[in-house]
């Protein structure tokens, strides 16, 4: 749903930014346009290397959470847990709950999310 969102603003900046140049080209001969195409290009360039930047930020910061979520800090403080299992000794057996399967269907769960956010 973020991811949506996200790819929705980013098409609704470009097409504001074309619109933009439209209307400001609109003045200009065929000459003068021809002229000022390098400018035009390098505009949309700065907006992509923009856009691209601000994706890998927020994909940093998401992996830095995770990361710190997952493993000790350099303090030597205790993990966070990002998934809680209980495990029982029953002889002759041993006894997770949830079962390995239903942390299994989590992770990639949790997976999925990460990549489609």
């Amino acid at each position: 749903a973020t991811a949506k969102r996200i790819d929705i603003s980013n098409y609704e900046v470009q097409c504001a930014t074309q619109d933009l140049v439209d209307i400001v080209i609109a003045g200009y001969s065929p000459e003068e346009v021809n002229r000022i195409t390098q400018s035009i290009n390098e505009l949309f360039r700065t907006y992509r290397q923009r856009v691209f930047k601000a994706v890998l930020g927020c994909l940093e910061q998401s992996v830095l959470y995770l990361k710190s979520r997952i493993a000790a800090d350099a303090r030597g403080g205790r993990p966070q847990p990002v998934f809680q299992a209980e495990v029982v000794l029953r002889l002759p057996s041993v006894v997770v709950s949830p079962c390995l399967e239903e942390v299994q269907r989590a992770v990639n769960q949790c997976a999925r999310i990460i990549l489609e956010a």
